[in-house]
């Protein structure tokens, strides 16, 4: 098949569709907070077709996101925020029809698709079949940063010295303890099949607000949908203010592999470690733990938290982290099942040190 470029005619078929059905203003509310978690998710997806263009897209989507969350009456209209949602659609959709070029539309396509029926229902959600096609094959099968071997098994795009690490669920049976009760794992906490993960969040409880940041916060809420935030949203609506440092609140997971996820609000720290910023970050192990027996859980996976954006120096987080959890076990006999998730390699070493 010749090499042609993807009409915008085609690639407006992906525009968000409006439903013709009377709905009340919360169910409303509810699906254009749906529809552009979405569209972020969609163009998020594009990657580097669009040449540094992408955060743009995103930014003005959750800037969106968050005028529409708080817009609960919908005082400024549904056209308003489907006009929005439609125009920058379209913005994106015109640039990206510049750099994407069919290629043989059946090329790779069907093994992927058999083999990975997840990523074709994904993609169709919100493209056309023929778009979904053309942008496998541009991609030569990698999909949002995952490559695709011959048996179509997904394996991330990270490497270590042993190579390529399968990118799947871990459950704490794939784990050793390293002391009773104690496990230490470093890899991508959205992965593990616990009861509960640790959110490190931010004190409004709605996610990070910057585009593609690698921060904990936004790599959960990522990985669990729009409806994270969504109920996130229910929960600071009723409490009226922000939520406090070393407290915690519990929501569901939703597309996480583990069962909830227990959100806390670290130390942020501006200087010199004090006192009251050790009690902090211990307050928000201990609120974690408490919440999570309240909800008779039995395992749950901390992140570093207040390490990353807040600062808190790493070695003495981690001696804070690890004392809260023996005290807490030491006090509760047959509690919860701990694992301490790190990401870094510095962070693996320092816990691995500490644990002995």
């Amino acid at each position: 098949m010749n090499k042609t470029t993807l009409s915008l005619a085609a690639m407006a078929a992906v525009s968000v569709s409006v439903s013709a059905q009377a709905a009340t203003p919360q169910e409303i509310h509810s699906q254009l907070l749906t529809e552009i978690g979405v569209l972020i998710q969609k163009i998020s997806l594009y990657g580097d077709l669009y040449e540094g263009s992408r955060d743009n897209y995103v930014l003005e989507l959750t800037t969106l996101q968050t005028e529409l969350t708080a817009d609960t009456e919908l005082a400024k209209g549904e056209k308003y925020y489907r006009d929005k949602m439609n125009d920058i659609d379209a913005r994106s959709i015109k640039e990206l029809s510049y750099y994407l070029t069919f290629n043989d539309l059946t090329k790779k396509f069907d093994a992927l698709a058999e083999e990975k029926k997840f990523w074709k229902d994904w993609l169709n959600m919100s493209h056309t079949p023929e778009y979904t096609k053309a942008f496998c094959d541009y991609k030569n099968g990698q999909i949002d940063g995952l490559k695709i071997d011959a048996k179509g098994k997904q394996i991330t795009d990270y490497k270590d010295e042993k190579g390529y690490i399968e990118k799947g669920v871990i459950s704490l049976e794939d784990l050793s303890s390293v002391q009773p009760g104690i496990y230490l794992w470093q890899g991508d906490i959205t992965r593990l099949a616990v009861d509960a993960i640790v959110n490190a969040a931010n004190s409004a409880m709605l996610g990070c607000f910057v585009p593609c940041h690698g921060c904990i916060d936004n790599a959960i809420h990522s990985a669990a949908g729009v409806e994270l935030r969504l109920e996130c949203s229910r929960i600071m609506e009723q409490q009226k203010t922000e939520e406090p440092t070393g407290k915690a609140k519990i929501t569901k997971a939703y597309n996480l592999p583990c069962r909830y996820v227990i959100h806390t609000v670290g130390p942020i720290i501006y200087g010199e470690v004090t006192e009251k910023d050790g009690s902090l970050l211990a307050d928000c192990y201990r609120s974690c733990l408490e919440r999570a027996a309240a909800y008779q859980l039995k395992s749950i996976a901390f992140c570093c938290i207040s390490t990353g954006e807040f600062h808190f120096p790493p070695e003495q987080a981690a001696g804070i982290a690890i004392q809260t959890v023996q005290d807490y076990q030491k006090k509760h006999q047959n509690s919860l099942e701990v694992v301490f998730n790190v990401f870094k390699d510095s962070d693996y070493e320092i816990y691995k040190q500490l644990l002995g």
